[in-house]
């Protein structure tokens, strides 16, 4: 089974009386694998994209700043240009980390909205969310879209890559493991996202070299990773991508502090030489879809 790793960012149409909605959010979250050293989430109002929940580690945090009382404090309503606006900059500030920090990611990006059976895009903003999402999709390919709310949610159709699996009902009269689980599975089969760390927010790239990301696993679990094209626009000497075992897999116990479980492995996966996409723009957009997927399989050895 694949481990989740994701950073979640979740908009929440207050208009849900809070007592309906947190269970079946919490659920999700619950199954996304919130931990330090796994997934992160942050949850805003949908409305005006104030924060309900700061980015946290800690599913414990989720229940302590999202309250009933938290809960009444921001607006009700959907806005969707500002929900794009605010997942652009947050996302864009992750990358800016990544690169300060030297980080290929790592993590998968999702992007959970929960609209209420009220909540609908005003027909003045559809176009603009439309041609938002395209290039948010060349700019952002990892970031990935899921709306599970109330009624249906054909209104969303044109807001994500594939509405037969993207979509999901928010059904209260139901319990929140039925509604939930098809959410968590979707979360799980998004992959991880690798990006280049030494290429700046424009496109440029500070210099050719080796990226190393330490990450760890349970025996028998596969994990898929996505490599984007834009990392991919010239020819390079000696380019290639990694995966190699920090140990042998025939006897494994770890001790490290990222190890979510002694019985996990660790890997690390190696990048050398990628380009950024502005280091030949006029191939950019030839390449924009295709992007390399990688998945690892441990197993003893």
């Amino acid at each position: 089974m694949t481990t989740v790793k994701a950073n979640i960012y979740v908009f929440v149409d207050t208009n849900w009386p809070y007592n309906w909605v947190v269970d079946y959010v919490a659920y999700v979250l619950q199954g996304a694998n919130i931990h330090p050293y796994a997934s992160k989430v942050t949850v805003f109002a949908a409305s005006d994209a104030s924060v309900l929940v700061n980015t946290t580690d800690y599913i414990i945090n989720v229940y302590e700043e999202w309250n009933s009382t938290s809960h009444y404090w921001h607006p009700t309503g959907f806005n969707l240009p500002l929900i794009l606006n605010t997942l652009s900059t947050r996302v864009e500030e992750l990358l800016g980390e990544d690169r300060v920090a030297d980080n290929l990611g790592g993590r998968s990006l999702i992007a959970l909205l929960v609209p209420s059976p009220t909540s609908f895009v005003n027909e003045h903003d559809y176009d603009y969310c439309q041609n938002y999402i395209d290039r948010l999709g060349k700019s952002l390919p990892n970031l990935h879209f899921l709306y599970y709310g109330g009624g249906a949610l054909v209104r969303f159709h044109d807001f994500v890559r594939d509405p037969s699996k993207d979509l999901f009902v928010l059904n209260t009269e139901k319990p929140p493991e039925e509604c939930g689980d098809p959410v968590i599975a979707r979360i799980r089969q998004v992959p991880r996202r690798l990006s280049n760390p030494r290429c700046y927010s424009n496109g440029a790239i500070s210099e050719f070299g080796m990226n190393s990301l330490k990450q760890f696993e349970r025996l028998g679990s596969i994990n898929f990773y996505r490599l984007d094209s834009l990392y991919m626009p010239v020819r390079q000497s000696m380019r290639y991508l990694k995966v190699s075992p920090a140990q042998s897999f025939g006897e494994v116990s770890c001790t490290d502090a990222e190890c979510q479980t002694p019985d996990e492995a660790q890997y690390i996966i190696s990048l050398n030489n990628l380009g950024c996409n502005g280091a030949m723009a006029h191939q950019l957009t030839l390449s924009l879809g295709v992007s390399a997927l990688l998945f690892v399989f441990l197993t003893h050895t």
